[in-house]
């Protein structure tokens, strides 16, 4: 393991922002991670792990500090049955390589997740998801090193907590500890019960998918999530402008039942008729309605940040620097708060040194 001295940290996030950090280097397994955070702490620096970057913003003058890079790829089997398949993963290991092992394995249970970027350990903070999956519901167990005790927890999913992009990760836990490795079960079950409404739209137009077989199904799911995730430039590629993003930088409101009856008062008193979504925990609205309807719109750019012309709720470095797109979000939150009485959680951690 080396430590480099001064490293631009922008090429390391998706966003492609953020000065220098004062040290950097890159781990492959948790013996490199723990002298890592040795150095860190006996010299008295502050520290940030990351790994793909694609969901963390760094300010301008840099990081102060000691950032570690979790990478490589190590997935093992640790129990194998008719029905499911339990494995151990590395958390350095890319997502989007382990959601291709899995279906190499014919085994279901991420696949919907195809496509997106960063590391398997990040998943479990906010409980990442998409196209009618979450990594929570296949999440067996998450091990993680506590830095102030140097030992290991392991936490079952309910005591994960998981929620709508929210774990016990993010919010009692944030500082504190560092997931190493998830203990995940993949599915060799029925495969069908796809609900998100443009992945059941193609599975219904594809004449040949009730004779595909199992793999053959989950690679037709794949390669579909990519085509939906590419129209709205959700894949990251250097190529694509919009795409130089964190992704989605606002979360969709969740209100309880006296806040919904608010909003929904304020948004007939501007004559709208707001989509919402009813569940047990409350009613969840479309953050990219809010703001589309805030004054902003797809393709809006202001001093070089922007909002994706494909994608209301991604913010866009189109030329920009930290401070400028962290404005621009702020502006967002005032004028939805003004308009709609809901303040717009962001997404990706924003780190302040």
């Amino acid at each position: 393991m080396r430590i480099y001295e001064n490293e631009l940290i922008a090429p390391y996030t998706t966003i492609n922002l953020g000065g220098r950090a004062r040290f950097f280097c890159i781990c492959n397994n948790e013996d490199e991670l723990k002298k890592s955070i040795e150095f860190a702490k006996g010299n008295n620096y502050s520290f940030k792990v990351i790994s793909g970057g694609s969901n963390v913003v760094f300010p301008d003058d840099g990081y102060n500090g000691l950032i570690i890079q979790l990478s490589g790829e190590k997935i093992s089997v640790i129990e194998d049955n008719d029905l499911y398949k339990i494995v151990e993963v590395w958390a350095g290991t890319k997502l989007d390589d382990f959601i291709k092992w899995s279906i190499e394995n014919s085994l279901s249970g991420v696949e919907c997740l195809s496509g997106i970027p960063g590391s398997i350990g990040a998943t479990p903070i906010q409980n990442v998801g998409a196209y009618g999956q979450q990594i929570g519901e296949v999440i067996k167990s998450v091990i993680a090193y506590d830095v102030n005790n140097n030992s290991y927890i392991n936490f079952n999913n309910d005591e994960c907590k998981f929620g709508y992009r929210t774990s016990i990760f993010k919010k009692n836990y944030k500082n504190n500890l560092i997931i190493t490795k998830i203990i995940i079960e993949l599915s060799k079950r029925d495969i069908d019960n796809y609900s998100y409404k443009d992945l059941k739209e193609e599975i219904e137009k594809c004449n040949g998918y009730d004779n595909f077989n199992r793999k053959e199904k989950l690679n037709f799911i794949r390669n579909t999530i990519y085509k939906i995730r590419k129209r709205k430039s959700m894949i990251y590629d250097k190529s694509d402008p919009d795409s130089i993003s964190c992704g989605s930088f606002f979360l969709n409101p969740h209100l309880n039942e006296s806040e919904f009856k608010k909003f929904y008062k304020l948004a007939k008193e501007k004559n709208l008729d707001p989509p919402y979504l009813k569940d047990n925990s409350g009613y969840k609205i479309s953050a990219a309605y809010l703001i589309e309807n805030s004054g902003f719109h797809k393709g809006y750019i202001k001093n070089g940040a922007g909002i994706s012309k494909k994608h209301s709720l991604a913010l866009v470095n189109y030329g920009c620097d930290t401070k400028t797109l962290l404005k621009l979000a702020e502006e967002i939150r005032i004028n939805v708060k003004n308009n709609f009485g809901i303040t717009l959680d962001i997404e990706p951690d924003i780190i302040n040194m």
